[in-house]
């Protein structure tokens, strides 16, 4: 009886809690959830200000993301909101804390977007009343959403199974995740004493200072899932 073909070499190392070959749909899956949360959080500030500029000739800053609730552009806010959310809420990681850190987030970003923060009627063209608890909500939200966010960069993409995992680009990778997540944690400092002081928000204010703030948030926040989902530093 002939004896089955076996492949030749040696056989490929399988690094433990890593997806196996057969698990190759499940791993692009997992990178192009994480490459789309990255480009949305990176192109979320730009399309609110680029939107509104080119869209509807208002070339303004509002006075933080939230506040283009209220704006003709807003559905685009609570557009994106609900794509990240959804992309968070189907992304299950390797392991329990990456489904329950992503699915937090993801209740957290759709209440950003379906409880408004307090409106600017200077700038914005939406005449709306925001009860007050509707406010407490979206900012309690928007504070645990970047802590979530900061949490996964600095303790859930740090980690690798195995010690000859650690390869030279994940150490790049690791300094990246990490100084996303110190950016994000020293930017929500800044939005809550902004938020919450009117010593620091006062003399500010013209400065729009929450909104960069956020901006910034943002982007380390995109940068870190972007580089997680491998459209940068790939082994």
């Amino acid at each position: 009886m002939a004896k089955p073909n076996r492949p030749s070499g040696p056989a490929p190392v399988q690094v433990p809690g890593a997806p196996s070959v057969a698990d190759a749909p499940m791993v692009v899956s997992f990178m192009a959830i994480r490459r789309g949360v990255g480009l949305l959080g990176l192109l979320m500030p730009i399309l609110l200000v680029a939107g509104l500029a080119f869209i509807f000739g208002e070339g303004r800053l509002e006075p933080s993301l939230s506040h283009y609730f209220y704006t003709r552009i807003g559905g685009v806010f609570v557009g994106t909101l609900c794509v990240v959310a959804f992309f968070l809420y189907c992304y299950r990681g390797y392991n329990r804390a990456d489904r329950v850190t992503s699915r937090l987030a993801a209740v957290f970003a759709l209440t950003i977007a379906f409880f408004p923060a307090d409106p600017a009627p200077l700038y914005s063209v939406v005449t709306y009343q925001c009860a007050y608890w509707v406010c407490v909500v979206h900012f309690t939200a928007a504070t645990l959403m970047f802590l979530t966010f900061a949490y996964i960069s600095l303790f859930l993409f740090t980690k690798t199974d195995a010690p000859s995992a650690m390869t030279r680009r994940k150490r790049h990778r690791n300094i990246v995740y990490r100084v996303c997540g110190v950016v994000m944690l020293i930017a929500l400092v800044g939005i809550v004493l902004t938020g919450l002081v009117p010593a620091v928000a006062v003399p500010l204010s013209p400065y729009h200072p929450i909104f960069f703030l956020e901006g910034i948030a943002l982007w380390a926040f995109g940068l870190s899932w972007l580089v997680k989902g491998q459209g940068m530093l790939k082994d």
